[in-house]
């Protein structure tokens, strides 16, 4: 929201100006506007952008397998399964890059989609659009919850609305 709202300069005046490593922190006054009821439309409206590490879902049928990566999908969700940071191979050494051809999944290194992942971060990057389509950190949630990790593969959900397949 807020990347909407200030420019990148003014965005990067005001993180100089409130970060610290102190503990200690002030009120950050320029942020008057940001009201309760902004936040929620913008979660909203952007709910197609949320990575889930819980289904509802049970019925997932396989569409990609590699060694790096499993992609399988339902009625509303993919569900990936994505290798640790040491063992990806394309793009750098943390970052996958694939696309999404004909309803078809291929992985590729110049792929239009690139996903980066570790047990601190998921971020999905549209490389054609040069922008982050999802990402979650645990630098920025309120709970401990770790990205789930099972039998080398970090396993996490998106909403099939994020590649614009339905």
């Amino acid at each position: 929201i807020m990347l909407d709202h200030y420019s990148p300069e003014e965005y990067i005046a005001l993180y100089k100006k409130y970060s610290n490593y102190s503990g200690n922190f002030s009120e950050i006054t320029e942020l008057g506007w940001l009201t309760k009821d902004i936040i929620d439309e913008y979660v909203e409206n952007n709910s197609f952008r949320s990575i889930f590490f819980h289904g509802d879902e049970t019925d997932f049928k396989p569409i990609y397998t590699s060694e790096n990566l499993q992609v399988s999908f339902s009625n509303e969700r993919l569900k990936f399964k994505s290798k640790s940071n040491e063992r990806l191979q394309f793009k750098s050494k943390s970052s996958v890059g694939f696309d999404f051809l004909n309803n078809a999944f291929s992985e590729s290194e110049n792929g239009r989609y690139l996903l980066t992942c570790s047990s601190e971060e998921i971020k999905l990057e549209d490389n054609l659009l040069a922008e982050i389509i999802a990402s979650w950190s645990v630098n920025f949630t309120l709970t401990d919850e770790k990205i789930p990790f099972d039998d080398g593969y970090y396993h996490f959900f998106l909403n099939k609305d994020a590649f614009g397949i339905k």
